[in-house]
C-alpha cells in the first residue's frame, strides 16, 4: 500500500513538472512572436499568453527559478505599460514582479545566467537596490570575469547618481562607500589568483576607464578629493572617456585639495 502512494506521489509529481516545461516552452514562443511583431494588436494578444502560459508553468513547479524569472520579465512589460499610462494598478503589478526576482535569485542565487535575466526585469522596474544586489551576486559567482566588476561599478553608478539627484544623501553615501572598495575587492582577488594559476581564466583583471571614473567620482562625493584628483588625473588623457567631463571633475578636485593655481590653470585651457 504505501510502495503504491509512493509510485501515485512520483507519477503526479513527473506529470507536474511535463505540464510546466510544456507550458513554459509556449510562453517562450509567445514571447518570441511579441518581441517579433510591430503590430501592437499581435503584441498585446501574444504577451497575454506569454503570461497566461508562464503563470501556469511557475503554478506547476513553484521550485523552477527559471519560469519565476521569465514571469517576472513578463510583468516587469506590464508594469512599464502601466506605469506609463499611469494606471492606479501599476504597483500591484510592480510588487508582484519584485516579488518573483527575489523568489526566482533565492532558489538559485549564483546562477550567472540567471541572474543576468533577473537583471534585465530589473532594469525595466529600475529598482537600484535590488539591481545592486543581484550585481553583487553575480560578481561574486564570476570572480575571474571582469564584465561582472564593471558591471557592479556601472550599476552602483547609477543608484548613487539617482539618490544623489534625488537628495537622497544617505543612500547615495552608501552606494559611494561601495563603490570606492571595488578595486580592493578586485586586488583581493588577483593576489588570491596569483598563488593558484590554475584558477585563472578570461581577460586580464583591470577595470575599464568608465568604472575608474565612477569609482572616482565616489572618492570625491565622499570627500576624498586627493585619491579622485589622482584618478582623475590617470583619466584625463584616456580617449574612451569624454575629456571635458573628466577635465571638470580634476579641476573641481584640485580645487577642493587646495591647489587653486592648477585647478584654474586646468579650467582655463577649457576654452
Amino acid at each position: 500500500g504505501f510502495a503504491v502512494v509512493i509510485l501515485l506521489v512520483l507519477l503526479i509529481g513527473g506529470s507536474s513538472f511535463a505540464i510546466a516545461d510544456i507550458n513554459a516552452h509556449k510562453g517562450d514562443l509567445s514571447l518570441k512572436r511579441m518581441e517579433k511583431s510591430n503590430q501592437q494588436s499581435i503584441v498585446n494578444q501574444e504577451y497575454r499568453q506569454a503570461r497566461y502560459y508562464y503563470e501556469k508553468a511557475v503554478a506547476m513547479d513553484s521550485r523552477n527559478a527559471y519560469y519565476k524569472a521569465k514571469l517576472a520579465y513578463i510583468y516587469a512589460l506590464e508594469w512599464q505599460s502601466l506605469f506609463e499610462s499611469k494606471s492606479p494598478s501599476s504597483g500591484v503589478v510592480y510588487n508582484d514582479a519584485v516579488a518573483l526576482i527575489n523568489k526566482a535569485h533565492n532558489l538559485q542565487p549564483y546562477d550567472n545566467d540567471l541572474n543576468n535575466y533577473l537583471v534585465s526585469s530589473i532594469s525595466i522596474l529600475g529598482n537600484l537596490d535590488l539591481m545592486q544586489r543581484i550585481s553583487l551576486a553575480t560578481l561574486k559567482t564570476n570572480p575571474n570575469d571582469i564584465n561582472a566588476y564593471n558591471f557592479y561599478a556601472e550599476t552602483l553608478w547609477k543608484g548613487l547618481d539617482y539618490y544623489r539627484n534625488t537628495d537622497k544623501h544617505d543612500e547615495a553615501g552608501e552606494f559611494a562607500a561601495k563603490l570606492t572598495k571595488i578595486n580592493d575587492i578586485l586586488e583581493k582577488h588577483k593576489r588570491q589568483t596569483n598563488q593558484d594559476i590554475s584558477k585563472w581564466q578570461g581577460s586580464p583583471l583591470q577595470l575599464s576607464p568608465n568604472s575608474n571614473l565612477y569609482i572616482a567620482r565616489a572618492h570625491y562625493l565622499l570627500g576624498d578629493y586627493g585619491t579622485a584628483g589622482r584618478m582623475f588625473g590617470a583619466l584625463a588623457a584616456n580617449p574612451e572617456l569624454q575629456s571635458r567631463d573628466v577635465a571638470i571633475w580634476y579641476a573641481a578636485s584640485l580645487y577642493k585639495s587646495g591647489k587653486k593655481d592648477a585647478a584654474g590653470e586646468l579650467i582655463r585651457s577649457f576654452d
